[in-house]
């Protein structure tokens, strides 16, 4: 007698703005979604189980194929087989998984997204969409670090601009993060989707040869003139001038617990303290010396002003 096969429920094809394409077949409870992450890209299934979705690639960019074998795995489940959907977490599953169930991921913003995606996309193609997240070793980060610098060897033939360390950096740090979410997540039998980091002990890349701003002497001479102004501008609008002796002195009135004579003024919250000196001891303008103390302005600490 022929086993009678009752029809499955399905919603039609759905075609997204960015050119992707979804089914959805089953009823509640038993429900399968065949959906594509980018357009001409290979058919995922994603199943739900409870609190828990299982997702896996089925290995083809055809729509009819994909509604095959969706349909397949649900007339698998109504017999009541037994299925494996602990299936291994790939870098790409993972990077599915975080990007729909990180709370890390979904609360950046749109241009932080949109740099992680970039990054989790040269990851991909450079360590292997299939590579198993547990089997990751530090030769697979030393071979990555090394295709980025030179932009030669990717797996899939492709060329990419040479990158300083800086950049790598932010990409390796984009896969521990992933790696970090996935260790604390929990599956429904109480198991961790992820057990060990495997990455553990890897080092970030480090910089050979920074690259510091240097400032041209030029430059330099339009900093300590702007410096020397300000200074003398701030000094003369609190009342101080320059005595006979060629110290600052106080033009105003004396203030009732105040000394006389200093020669130290506040510019904001940056501390100024000027005094003209001569090699002989005698009163001359030839040389002066600018002291800036602590403050949250990236100047130099102190610097010689010739007059």
């Amino acid at each position: 007698m022929v086993e009678r096969r009752l029809p499955i429920p399905e919603r039609p094809w759905h075609k997204s703005k960015s050119g992707c394409w979804s089914l959805s077949l089953g009823v509640r409870g038993l429900k399968v979604r065949v959906q594509q992450h980018k357009s001409g890209g290979t058919f995922q299934r994603v199943y739900r189980v409870g609190r828990r979705v299982t997702y896996a690639s089925l290995g083809t960019t055809d729509r009819q194929e994909a509604r095959r074998l969706a349909i397949e795995f649900i007339r698998e489940l109504e017999k009541g087989k037994r299925i494996n959907l602990a299936e291994p977490l790939t870098l790409e599953r993972m990077w599915d998984r975080y990007q729909q169930e990180a709370p890390s991921y979904r609360g950046n913003l749109e241009r932080t997204r949109k740099q992680k995606q970039t990054d989790a996309r040269l990851l991909i193609a450079g360590l292997g969409a299939t590579k198993r997240v547990e089997h990751l070793t530090k030769n697979d980060v030393e071979r990555y670090v090394a295709m980025r610098r030179t932009g030669h060897g990717w797996p899939d033939g492709r060329e990419t601009k040479p990158v300083r360390a800086r950049t790598i950096q932010g990409e390796i740090k984009q896969l521990r993060q992933m790696i970090y979410w996935a260790m604390s997540e929990r599956l429904p039998d109480g198991s961790w989707l992820l057990e060990n980091n495997p990455l553990r002990g890897v080092k970030l890349p480090k910089e050979e040869d920074p690259r510091r701003p240097v400032a041209t002497y030029d430059r330099f001479l339009k900093l300590r003139a702007a410096a020397e102004e300000m200074s003398v501008t701030a000094l003369q609008e609190r009342g101080r001038s320059v005595g006979s002796d060629g110290n600052w002195r106080s033009c105003s009135r004396k203030r009732p617990g105040r000394a006389s004579g200093r020669s130290a003024a506040s510019v904001g919250r940056t501390s100024v303290s000027t005094r003209l000196r001569s090699s002989s001891g005698r009163s001359s303008t030839s040389g002066a010396v600018i002291e800036w103390y602590p403050s949250p302005r990236p100047w130099p600490r102190s610097f010689e002003i010739s007059r």
